[in-house]
């Protein structure tokens, strides 16, 4: 089983509140309330911990009481937390889900700022616990403190050790996937919005054309997903449900069993589609990035693949 380093550098304590009906400028009395660790690191770790073929621990800052909820939240989870601390505490985000229109609106706080011996801290840490993982993966933004160069210097230590490195996030990652990074995982909007071209397939080949990348990995919510690698492009399917509740989380779940099957030697289209079940599972429940491995696997019987290049 290969250990996962997860830097996700802005974790969040994460409200779900539940309403009949929710209405804007009105008084919303919410039904119920649930609350976890969060965040785009904290949800990787959780499902990959679910589908049980990665070890994973999560490097970020935390800070305050909602930091300490957090700790004790994932310890609770059975999930491994390295963390720095930090002056700031760390944000809350809510989700207010509506029953009558089947949505989830999402409230985020703004993060605390990372002194500068803080994100030396973070450096450290990292630099020990990369040196002790298989893989490093890279998720989300980072907060105020964390200077640009951030991703690109990690993902440098990790392809110096020959570590895969999954990179989810695309604001200012040029640097960072010419540094090694092995895997991109993003959606179609975020591709279209790096890249400057109209269709994924274009953005994919532009991406593989500039930078050492072994496979791109794009989803599209509902759509069909697409994935490249130097042996072509291949679209993917979606399972289609009816009973989706909440979509926050599927993003990462999907990377992370993905990454999870890329690393133990499931080829890159198979792995994906297992990502892309997963994900759909998940949205089936209230908690981001939670689901039912079992339904996860049935899903994929509904799978297929076109081959559009290569």
């Amino acid at each position: 089983m290969k250990q996962i380093l997860v830097c996700g550098l802005n974790p969040a304590w994460q409200k779900t509140l539940q309403f009949s009906n929710l209405t804007l400028d009105e008084v919303n009395r919410a039904e119920t309330l649930h609350q976890i660790a969060s965040g785009k690191g904290i949800n990787f770790a959780r499902a990959a911990t679910l589908w049980k073929k990665s070890s994973v621990s999560v490097l970020h800052p935390l800070g305050g009481v909602t930091g300490k909820q957090i700790m004790e939240s994932m310890a609770a989870e059975g999930l491994s937390s390295v963390s720095v601390t930090t002056a700031c505490a760390t944000r809350t985000c809510c989700t207010l889900m509506c029953k009558a229109e089947g949505t989830a609106t999402e409230i985020i706080e703004p993060s605390g700022e990372v002194s500068p011996e803080e994100y030396e801290n973070i450096m450290t840490v990292a630099g020990l616990e990369i040196s002790s993982a298989d893989a490093l993966a890279i998720c989300g933004t980072y907060p105020p403190g964390i200077p640009d160069h951030c991703y690109r210097d990690l993902t440098a230590l990790a392809a110096k050790q020959n570590k895969p490195v999954l990179l989810d996030a695309y604001k200012n990652i040029g640097e960072t996937l010419l540094a090694g990074a092995t895997a991109l995982k993003i959606n179609r909007g975020e591709l279209l919005a790096m890249t400057g071209k109209s269709s994924v397939e274009e953005g994919i080949s532009a991406c593989l054309e500039a930078y050492p990348l072994e496979v791109i990995a794009i989803t599209a919510g509902k759509d069909h997903a697409m994935i490249g690698t130097r042996q072509g492009i291949t679209r993917i399917s979606i399972p289609q449900i009816s009973n989706a509740v909440n979509p926050i989380g599927a993003g990462d779940t999907c990377s992370a069993v993905f990454f999870s099957e890329y690393l133990s030697g499931t080829a890159p289209e198979e792995a994906f589609a297992c990502g892309l079940c997963a994900a759909t599972a998940s949205c089936m429940t209230s908690t981001p990035a939670m689901y039912d491995k079992n339904i996860a696997l049935s899903l994929k019987k509904e799978i297929e693949f076109y081959k559009m290049k290569g």
